[in-house]
């Protein structure tokens, strides 16, 4: 997971649609652990968050983005960690 969340950090390119599956499955697969700091999943949850508000500004529909701030919601109502200091910092 780590490799792959720099390789779309990285990325030049839009990368909208593989951090929307990206994010999707980190919460199917990490809920119970993302707001967990004693678990490898919690230090990834901020950076899946800064990938789905990158996503968020590369995105180009209405629909595309309602998918995204669904993640973030999920994001949230799991704990994950450091998401809801991320979303406070996007809001500035």
């Amino acid at each position: 997971m780590p490799q792959l969340l720099i390789t779309l950090e990285r990325a030049p390119d839009r990368v909208d649609d593989l951090v929307l599956r990206c994010a999707q499955r980190f919460v199917e697969v990490f809920s119970t652990d993302a707001g967990d700091i004693r678990t490898g999943a919690a230090g990834d949850a901020r950076e899946v968050g800064e990938l789905v508000i990158r996503g968020l500004a590369q995105s180009s529909s209405a629909e595309d983005r309602a998918v995204l701030l669904d993640v973030l919601d999920q994001l949230l109502l799991i704990g994950a960690y450091g998401i809801t200091d991320l979303i406070s910092a996007s809001e500035r």
